[in-house]
């Protein structure tokens, strides 16, 4: 009958056309998977993208060098630049553990990177957990720039924080790092010296830099203990009279006053 017929046309017809739309939705979507990036599909010079991803950088459009970066490595995985730029965009971008992870890759494209492994060494510097890797990084970098005293003095720091006395006091003692020693830095090369056993470079330490006119109460305080421990109260009794002035209820130093006197 007609109506049956007319039926099962328009049921064709519906599938033909859902078909037809099925695979021409495929087909876009297998493009705009498949398709690659612009800058790419365009033949840029990679040195031009790369130059494009700085100018980002520079302008502090993070996000976007952040893109521009990670493009070029899609095409071009093996571009110590473009590893590098998106490592320093992370770290722009406040992510430190994110930077560490994208430096590691750098030096990963290349073992003796120095600043991939002087950024890998301040980043890690930063936590606790992470000193021994500061540490091992920082060693790297001083193997290829043994000149940094910047890079031997945060190399103390990490020694001392880690209760590494013996090798704390050697980093410190580099002569570079003579003007260069803040006063925190002052009181953990003391003891560091004083807890590697290093009791009279510590002692001859103290009395330059209380010569030279620092006032701290914490280093006459240690250079009047070092007195006090070889019992010579000669010395140590004036130092502990002039710190009960400016601080008389310390009981440090009560303590020990009362002793030797």
């Amino acid at each position: 009958p007609f109506p049956v017929r007319a039926n099962l046309i328009i049921v064709l017809f519906l599938g033909m056309l859902l078909s037809a739309f099925g695979v021409a939705g495929y087909v876009l979507l297998k493009t705009s998977v498949l398709a690659p990036a612009p800058a790419v599909a365009a033949n840029i010079p990679m040195g031009q993208l790369l130059a494009d991803a700085e100018e980002l950088l520079r302008k502090q459009q993070t996000e976007q060098a952040l893109l521009a970066y990670r493009r070029i490595l899609t095409s071009n995985p093996r571009s110590l630049e473009a590893q590098m730029g998106l490592a320093r965009a992370e770290l722009e971008a406040g992510r430190e553990a994110l930077a560490a992870e994208e430096y590691e890759r750098a030096l990963y494209l290349e073992p003796h990177n120095s600043l991939a492994l002087l950024q890998l060494a301040q980043i890690y510097s930063h936590q606790p957990r992470t000193w021994k890797l500061a540490e091992a990084r920082f060693r790297g970098y001083l193997a290829l720039r043994a000149d940094d005293a910047g890079a031997q003095l945060q190399l103390a720091r990490v020694l001392s924080w880690q209760g590494k006395w013996k090798e704390a006091a050697e980093a410190y003692s580099s002569p570079g790092l003579a003007k260069m020693l803040a006063l925190e830095d002052q009181r953990n090369y003391v003891s560091a010296l004083v807890k590697s056993g290093q009791n009279d470079r510590a002692e001859a330490l103290l009395k330059r830099l209380l010569g030279e006119g620092s006032r701290d109460f914490e280093l006459t305080l240690q250079l009047a203990s070092l007195y006090a421990a070889r019992r010579n109260w000669d010395s140590a009794l004036p130092l502990y009279r002039s710190l009960l002035q400016e601080k008389p209820h310390d009981p440090r130093v009560n303590l020990t006053y009362g002793v030797g006197l």
